[in-house]
């Protein structure tokens, strides 16, 4: 059954963002720059002045920029330390911002994996709700994620350049594919990238109309319910580097995760896989070929109909027929003891990983408590800074107590006792300073290391001969030098 178009969420509409960032690290590296446009049903701008948003912040004391970063966004450091807002101002009215849009499905170029993450972390180390594009009537979809089903699907609807023997999709690359002008000058400014995102995105709903309004019911994890419910079988597609569409099968929910859901490849006999016990299915979480895998119905999975586009997947001889597929659908949906030792595999298997001891990768390990959603709703609303730091240590959780701590002395450090003060001097002069190199996030030693690796060669390798740099290589070794010597900037205050 095809998702119905009405079955997406509706709200406001579609909200696209994009977000540039100091790096990679979720939780780690920090939010620059917050760009969005809301449009309507047919990703037109409503009105230019309220369904805009692009906002700037500078960079907070304990981050080290990535230097790969500020090479490919031109990030100069004159803008992460003198843009008006602070980085709590700006996520306070980026959180002001997405509850007034909202309802609406929340849409970026490979956000679910990226952009979506980042901004989870920031909200909550800023004290706001994490959740915040998650909240019933709302959707979350991301347009790399559609591209790569109508690509799959719908081969040749949209023009994919091939760069080194492989197609790209980057997004500057697929829309010059396709005639759009964006140019690499513009590119990884977030409100250029949304644009781009909006100008792709209406372009595969015009060549590929009901693959995209079956992918964007599938941003709504009550619709990727409904769909499993009323779909034996269906395709499920993947792409790592190339797609990959099978024919598959619902097994069982997460127990502990309502969002996560184990399906099964009918392209293999279930027969073997029905009598594994817990440890061993728990292996065949993670195995190859993944004949058992997690979806998340929470990001836009990849699930449609078998008969969408029947004659673009040929079956192959090996391919079972119409009846052996019921047949193994049926028999997983009547093995009632597989799938409850499959799903105490799933909760075992999420239950492996050691929690880490840094506040920046807490941010999943349980769910604030109400009354200290109460208490943060309070620091929001109050103005002074220093009962705000007297709100800090009411919060029952250490997470929150130690992201309160922080805003404070980002935003206002002689709140602060004395004391205290001196104490987070200490911890951010280490957090720059320190020269450990099994950290989990980057240090002023550590991103030197890593732009003299962005250098170009300066001598040939063979003849160790000084060789004529390229113009690019040249402009690319200036750039490197600033960074290098804003480096040196950030060291020296804190020596």
């Amino acid at each position: 059954m095809l998702a119905s178009h009405h079955s997406q969420p509706a709200g406001n509409g579609f909200v696209f963002f994009d977000l540039e960032t100091t790096g990679l690290l979720r939780g780690f590296d920090q939010i620059t720059q917050v760009a969005a446009i809301r449009t309507d049903a047919d990703f037109n701008i409503v009105d230019t002045k309220r369904d805009i948003l692009d906002l700037r912040c500078r960079r907070l004391p304990w981050i080290v920029p990535s230097p790969a970063a500020l090479l490919v966004t031109g990030t100069t450091a004159d803008r992460l330390e003198r843009t008006n807002l602070s980085h709590y101002e700006m996520m306070a009215a980026v959180a002001r911002t997405v509850a007034d849009w909202a309802p609406a499905v929340f849409i970026g170029y490979n956000s679910l994996r990226f952009d979506e993450e980042h901004l989870r972390a920031a909200l909550f180390s800023t004290l706001h709700d994490p959740y915040l594009t998650s909240k019933p009537g709302s959707g979350r979809a991301d347009v790399l994620s559609m591209l790569q089903v109508v690509a799959t699907l719908a081969p040749g609807a949209i023009s994919l350049p091939v760069i080194d023997g492989k197609p790209s999709m980057k997004l500057g690359n697929v829309l010059r594919a396709n005639g759009y002008v964006f140019t690499e000058e513009h590119a990884h400014d977030a409100l250029y990238d949304v644009r781009g995102t909006i100008a792709l995105m209406k372009l595969m709903s015009e060549r590929a109309p009901n693959l995209v309004r079956h992918m964007l019911a599938m941003a709504s994890r009550g619709a990727a319910e409904a769909f499993l419910a009323e779909n034996a079988v269906f395709r499920h597609v993947t792409w790592y580097g190339a797609p990959e569409v099978t024919l598959a099968t619902r097994i069982v929910t997460h127990p502990s995760n309502r969002s996560a859901v184990a399906i099964f490849d009918l392209a293999h006999d279930p027969a073997p896989y029905l009598d594994l016990d817990i440890d061993q299915l728990a292996d065949a979480l993670v195995a190859q070929p993944r004949v058992i895998r997690t979806i998340k119905l929470n990001a836009q999975p990849a699930l449609l109909p078998r008969d969408i586009v029947p004659n673009v997947v040929p079956p192959s001889p090996d391919d079972p027929d119409d009846y052996t597929l019921q047949a193994r659908a049926t028999t997983i949906a009547l093995a009632s003891g597989f799938q409850a030792r499959l799903a105490e595999a799933m909760e075992r298997w999420s239950a492996s990983f050691a929690p880490s001891p840094h506040v920046e990768q807490q941010l999943y390990d349980r769910f604030p408590s109400w009354a200290d959603k109460r208490i943060a709703a309070r620091f929001h609303e109050i103005g002074d800074w220093r009962e705000r730091l007297r709100l800090a240590g009411t919060f029952e959780d250490a997470r929150l107590r130690e992201h309160a701590l922080r805003l404070v002395y980002a935003e206002c450090p002689n709140a602060l006792p004395a004391t205290l003060l001196d104490q987070m001097h200490d911890w951010t002069r280490d957090r720059l300073l320190c020269i450990d190199d099994g950290l989990p996030h980057l240090t002023i030693h550590s991103a030197c290391e890593a732009l003299e690796s962005l250098k170009p060669e300066l001598a040939d390798p063979d003849t160790g001969i000084k060789r004529n740099l390229t113009a690019e290589e040249a402009t690319r070794l200036e750039r490197l030098a600033e960074i290098e010597l804003y480096y040196l900037m950030l060291a020296s205050g804190h020596q």
